[in-house]
C-alpha cells in the first residue's frame, strides 16, 4: 500500500539529488580517499621503520636494558592495528 508523502522531509528525500551537490560530494570523497591512501603509505613506512629498529635492538640490546624494545613493540602493534582498520 502506497501512502502519500506527508512531511516536507519525506517529500525532499524522495526528490532526485542535485547534480551540483553530487559533484561536490564526489570531490570530497575523492579528497578523503587520497588522504586515507597517503596515511596508509605513511603507516606502512612507519611499520617498516619500527620493525627495523626492533631488529637492531635484538643485536645491540638483546636484554632490553634501554626499554626501547617495549616502546617499539607498542608502535608496531598500534601501527599494524591502524593499517588493518584502514583495510577493513
Amino acid at each position: 500500500m502506497n501512502r502519500p508523502l506527508s512531511s516536507p522531509l519525506e517529500r525532499q528525500s524522495a526528490m532526485p539529488a542535485d547534480p551540483d551537490a553530487v559533484g561536490s560530494l564526489a570531490r570530497v570523497v575523492s579528497l578523503y580517499a587520497q588522504r586515507i591512501d597517503d596515511r596508509r603509505i605513511q603507516l606502512a613506512r612507519d611499520l617498516i621503520f619500527y620493525r627495523g629498529k626492533l631488529a637492531e635492538l635484538d643485536q645491540i640490546d638483546p636484554l632490553d636494558f634501554t626499554g626501547l624494545k617495549r616502546i617499539y613493540n607498542n608502535h608496531v602493534h598500534r601501527t599494524s592495528a591502524l593499517l588493518h582498520s584502514l583495510d577493513v
